[in-house]
C-alpha cells in the first residue's frame, strides 16, 4: 500500500487507474447483448478485454476524459435498456465455471468496461494498476463505525 503514488501518477499520465478482477473473466461474458447493442458495438470486438472492477478507480478532472468516459457512462447509468436492459434478478448471479458468452449483466462494470474499451482499443491496458495487489486491498467485510464517539 505505500507505493499508491504510482497509482496516482499513473492517472495523470494516462487520465484513468481502474482495477481489474484478480481472475478476470472477459467483459463478454458478463455483458447481456442489449448493452452491446444500445452502445452500437459487436461483442466479438470485444472479447480480448478484461472486465473492469466497478468499485476503486480514479479519473483524471480534465475534458477529455469528461466527455468521453465520465458522461457516457452516467447517460447509461440514467437509461434503463443500458444499464438494465433486463430484469435484475435474472441477470445478477455469474456462474464461474459457465464460460458461456453473456451468462450474466454487471451493469456499471459492463457499462465502463465497454465505454473504456470503446474510447481505448488494445490502449485498455494502460489503465489497469499493474501489480494491484500490492497498491490496494478490497476488504469487503470489512466493516468500520463512522459514528462512534
Amino acid at each position: 500500500m505505500n507505493n499508491f503514488h504510482i497509482t496516482f501518477d499513473r492517472a495523470n499520465i494516462y487520465g484513468h487507474q481502474m482495477l481489474r478482477y484478480i481472475k478476470s473473466i472477459r467483459t463478454t461474458l458478463n455483458t447481456y447483448p442489449q448493452m452491446f447493442q444500445y452502445m452500437e458495438e459487436d461483442p466479438c470486438t470485444f472479447m480480448p478485454y478484461p472486465e473492469i472492477n466497478g468499485a476503486p478507480m480514479l479519473h483524471k478532472n480534465d475534458a477529455l476524459v469528461i466527455k468521453t468516459v465520465l458522461e457516457p457512462w452516467a447517460r447509461c447509468a440514467l437509461e434503463e435498456s443500458c444499464i438494465c436492459p433486463v430484469e435484475p434478478k435474472k441477470c445478477i448471479r455469474c456462474i464461474r465455471d459457465n464460460f458461456t458468452i453473456h451468462r450474466c449483466h454487471r451493469f456499471d462494470q459492463s457499462a465502463i468496461t465497454l465505454i473504456m474499451g470503446k474510447m481505448y482499443g488494445d490502449d485498455v491496458y494502460r489503465f489497469i494498476v499493474p501489480d494491484a495487489k500490492l497498491r490496494v486491498r478490497i476488504e469487503r467485510e470489512h466493516k468500520a463505525n463512522y459514528f462512534e464517539n
